[in-house]
């Protein structure tokens, strides 16, 4: 074929401009026709036809003659009618589609097409996004165009079609739009404690968009910041890949997952950023958690190594540590290692490599602030479960990976030979207790915190007040209450069943270690933090967790 300029074409090329049985000719069945008074003919000597001032011919005996086209909807009844009710909805990096198909009964069915820059000439001149063959399927509900750049104009032109192929083209079935950014609504949850009342449950009350919402509620796990709490595969400081929540042994997609052997990486949970808020004013504590990731209101500690709210995630042993070839690990099917210093603990987690670290204070108080969230109740053991945690029948600390596949939560409020599990967290509190790193005692009382460079004596920590003016423990009946010192303790005033009910303790000096052990039942929850461990302390009740930040 020749086109205008005398370069040579193929047929092929000329149907991606006239597309088959758009302007009264097609490709079909391996040849080239045209309609001619409501039939479909032939096109013989198929070399010889060109687009030329906009006709299209054929060459007849050395001569270019004209190929009638025929594309009006009433020639031979071939075409359908046109579409109707056509609307364009913006949206977020989506453009959602609504129309009602043609009622003749040619229809088979029409094909949305899109284009950026210009209308679609043809079915084949831009991306098919829908071809609808059941009549009226679109009608009111949307066909939703995803994957969008905000702020460019798509072009849609709707074809409805014939099963003997002819095209509606119309430029009346045509309509554009523009994907636009919405503006995020972001939550703030909160939760109000009275601690002149020591009812651990009713004493804390909700705030903010936690107003309605029930306390221990799954509806939370649908929640901004819960329903983006995941467990993963993750390896050299990277996601290998998310697993299955109801089987951490699984991907996502059902796929097996090496979560034993540390040759795939470690099983971590991804904590998403948040900031966090937490005042006290007389008996009064207010904490508040945010899913907006840069509200000036609030603080992102656990989201920081040296800027505020730098990361955008971080990442806990879905298990208590297991050391490995002088490594800090998280793997399923493991004995917990114990017995070791917290220094000694940090120098294996960080032998994973730059990121790695033993678990630290701010992240142990972003998923306090979570649990009481989500529970509304001091009693952590009365809400998700007692822990492994019985002086009676416990004898050694259990293996890693049993509630493997427990979902994210569990645990039983009456038993603590059964371990517990939340947020995906094996043992987050009974077992074994862990280190904190980054939180610090001085000879003073002072409260000492950062969020790296962690090491035993608090060099080059921020001084965030006296805590105390002396030694204390016991049931905490408050915390310290502030965005930086979270819950550390106090006063120590209560009982097993009253306030905070969770042993805590602040000495002079002293590193943290937090959750509670195998044979302590008088001694563990979420908010069981002993700040009374020195840099020497082995214990076989004292592991750690790892963490990547």
């Amino acid at each position: 074929m020749e086109d205008t300029t005398g370069a040579t074409s193929t047929t092929a090329d000329l149907l991606l401009d006239i597309e088959s049985g758009e302007h009264g000719i097609r490709y079909k069945e391996d040849k080239l026709e045209h309609l001619v008074s409501g039939v479909w003919t032939e096109i013989e000597a198929e070399d010889n036809v060109r687009y030329q001032d906009s006709k299209l011919q054929y060459l007849v005996n050395g001569v270019w003659t004209d190929i009638e086209l025929d594309c009006t909807k009433d020639s031979g009844d071939i075409h359908p009618d046109d579409v109707s009710g056509i609307s364009a909805t913006a949206g977020d990096g989506q453009i959602s589609l609504m129309f009602n198909d043609p009622t003749d009964v040619y229809w088979t069915g029409t094909k949305v097409v899109r284009k950026a820059g210009a209308y679609p000439k043809s079915i084949r001149d831009g991306v098919v996004v829908l071809d609808n063959k059941t009549r009226g399927a679109y009608a009111t509900t949307a066909i939703i165009d995803i994957g969008l750049t905000n702020g460019t104009t798509y072009y849609y032109h709707f074809f409805p079609y014939t099963d003997a192929g002819g095209i509606n083209a119309n430029a009346v079935n045509r309509i554009s739009g523009a994907p636009v950014a919405t503006a995020k609504t972001y939550k703030i949850y909160g939760v109000q404690i009275d601690l002149t009342n020591s009812n651990p449950e009713t004493s804390v009350t909700y705030t903010d968009d936690a107003v309605g919402m029930t306390g221990g509620s799954s509806v939370w796990d649908t929640m901004p910041i819960f329903k983006d709490i995941k467990p993963c595969l993750f390896k050299n400081g990277a996601v290998v890949g998310y697993l299955n929540k109801n089987n951490f042994a699984q991907f996502e997609d059902g796929t097996i997952a090496d979560i034993t052997s540390g040759a795939a990486g470690d099983v971590m949970i991804e904590f998403p950023k948040a900031g966090l808020v937490m005042s006290t004013v007389g008996d009064i504590v207010t904490l508040k958690m945010t899913d907006n990731p840069s509200d000036p209101n609030f603080h992102y500690y656990a989201h920081t190594r040296t800027v505020e709210g730098e990361k955008e995630h971080f990442y806990l042993g879905a298990y208590k540590g297991y050391v490995a070839s002088s490594k800090l690990r998280s793997l399923s099917g493991k004995a917990p290692t114990s017995n070791q210093t917290i220094g000694t603990f940090r120098t294996q987690a960080q032998a994973n490599g730059t990121g790695y670290e033993n678990s630290g204070f701010f992240q142990l108080t972003f998923r306090q602030a979570l649990y009481l969230i989500k529970y509304k109740n001091l009693n952590s053991q009365a809400t998700v479960g007692i822990g492994y945690s019985d002086n009676v029948n416990n004898t050694a600390p259990l293996d890693s990976g049993t509630l493997d596949s427990s979902g994210m939560t569990y645990g039983n409020t009456t038993d603590g030979t059964v371990r517990m599990k939340l947020f995906g967290l094996e043992d987050f509190w009974g077992n074994v207790f862990e280190w904190i790193d980054g939180v610090y005692n001085s000879a003073n009382f002072e409260i000492l915190t950062a969020t790296n460079s962690f090491n035993d004596v608090s060099a080059g920590y921020t001084n965030r007040g006296i805590g105390s003016s002396a030694n204390i423990g016991g049931v905490m009946s408050k915390p310290q209450g502030t965005t930086e010192t979270g819950f550390v303790l106090k006063k120590a005033d209560g009982t097993d069943t009253t306030y905070f009910c969770d042993c805590v303790v602040l000495y002079a000096s002293s590193l943290y270690y937090f959750g509670g052990a195998y044979t302590v039942p008088e001694a563990h929850g979420a908010f069981q933090l002993v700040g009374g461990g020195s840099s020497t302390l082995i214990d076989p009740g004292v592991g750690a967790r790892l963490m990547y930040l």
